[in-house]
């Protein structure tokens, strides 16, 4: 045979289709074009024109037809073992590209997380190495969590969130995590408060206070301003911020007070040298706490989810024990 005849027969098997592969593999298992047109959901008109390119390019009858089905000619026989590898490895590819996809489309997912600012500062990070763990990827956007929490949980804004508040709230699908278990005062460490913190409740209300808001819990009236006018007085609200770093630059150098929790928060507080933080006393805590939700209520934190179904369990669960570890705050503050 010549070399361009050769080059030239390379060139046609290579362009042979996998339809072709396909109709070769089934003409030899079925020896019937009607059976391969149904395996292969074609008409039989399709199955033939495909055996006569091949038979064209090959230079051989291939399958020859008897009276009832098709008989596989030699040359048929030879290659029958290599068409139904090419067909098998093909079909092994499915699998593993459908496998490649899912896993692409895990490692993409991205849930839009919010969490009041008490318990943003390491989160990312903490969720992130809990995903290492689960042998997840995920990608979280993390906002704070500062405005309405219904109009926020009814649109495409978050997918999943933290929220601070003494009952559940209404129109949102809620699970409780754990009740706030105490609360913070901070300030700068040259603030005249900390010289009366005996008298930490007569006092309080003669400095500047910043709210750092927090869906739910005050996005209406803090409940400091409820325990001022319980106690016939006026809250000097000096300014109302969402971030850690706002808070800070508001309490720096400045006679302003506020209050916050969570570990991360503190540990994140008192790393600034130019602040102090303490325990609110038990009992003005919980006058404090009067004013809100049903009484006496104590305020703790729910998860909430525009999905449940497409939250993942480890990440669930990944919030409530850094929601649960957020609340072990006294160590620090001894």
């Amino acid at each position: 045979m010549k070399v361009e005849t050769l080059e030239q027969l390379h060139k046609q098997i290579r362009s042979l289709s996998f339809f072709d592969v396909q109709v070769f593999v089934y003409l030899g298992k079925y020896l019937n074009s009607k059976a391969v047109a149904a395996e292969l959901e074609v008409l039989p008109s399709k199955v033939s024109r495909s055996l006569s390119a091949m038979r064209s390019v090959f230079n051989d009858k291939l399958f020859i037809r008897r009276q009832y089905n098709f008989e596989p000619s030699p040359l048929a026989v030879q290659l029958y073992p290599m068409m139904e590898s090419v067909k098998s490895n093909l079909d092994r590819m499915v699998p593993v590209v459908m496998g490649n996809q899912g896993k692409e489309q895990r490692e993409r997912q991205k849930v839009n997380l919010a969490v009041p600012a008490t318990l943003s500062n390491g989160l990312t990070s903490y969720l992130l190495e809990a995903a290492r763990q689960n042998g997840e990827e995920i990608d979280i956007s993390l906002r704070i969590w500062s405005g309405s929490l219904n109009s926020d949980t009814n649109s495409d804004a978050i997918d999943l969130g933290v929220y601070f508040s003494a009952v559940p709230v209404k129109g949102a699908e809620s699970e409780f995590i754990a009740y706030s278990k105490s609360t913070c005062v901070v300030a700068a460490k040259s603030h005249p408060l900390w010289q009366q913190f005996d008298r930490f409740e007569e006092v309080i209300f003669d400095y500047p206070f910043v709210v750092t808001e927090c869906a739910s819990f005050n996005d209406a009236q803090d409940p400091m301003e409820i325990f001022a006018k319980l106690n016939g007085r006026d809250l000097n609200i000096r300014a109302r911020v969402n971030t850690l770093d706002e808070l800070v630059s508001m309490l720096g150098h400045q006679d302003s007070f506020s209050f916050t929790g969570g570990r991360r928060t503190i540990e994140f507080l008192k790393a600034n040298e130019c602040l102090n933080v303490r325990l609110v006393p038990s009992q003005t805590r919980r006058r404090i706490h009067q004013g809100i939700g049903n009484g006496s209520r104590e305020p703790g934190y729910y998860l909430t989810y525009k999905d449940r179904q497409t939250c993942p369990q480890w990440l669930l669960e990944a919030l409530r024990c850094y929601i649960h570890d957020s609340l072990e705050v006294e160590d620090l503050l001894t």
